[in-house]
């Protein structure tokens, strides 16, 4: 079992953001007594569930490749988008 301390150097975060999550139960901890500490294997899963992929097309991020089609369209973004509210 490993404390807060080194759960937030494996995460990059703070000691005080770790116990965050384990207060809101995003991350499972284990209590004893006042001392406070976690499985490898439940910090592992969390990072796990962080995991962010992100969509491309043509090997750009969607958001840009996105972007480049709007910009070839030569539709105005504000009349584009009056339409849809």
């Amino acid at each position: 079992m490993i404390d807060a301390k080194a759960v937030g150097v494996l995460l990059g975060l703070s000691t005080s953001k770790v116990y965050d999550l384990a207060r809101r139960g995003e991350l499972v901890s284990y209590r004893f007594g006042d001392a406070v500490r976690f499985e490898q294997a439940d910090v592992d899963a969390y990072k796990a569930r962080c995991k962010v992929v992100v969509k491309t097309i043509n090997g750009l991020p969607w958001t840009v490749k996105r972007a480049e089609m709007a910009l070839r369209s030569r539709v105005p973004r504000k009349a584009a988008s009056k339409g849809s509210r």
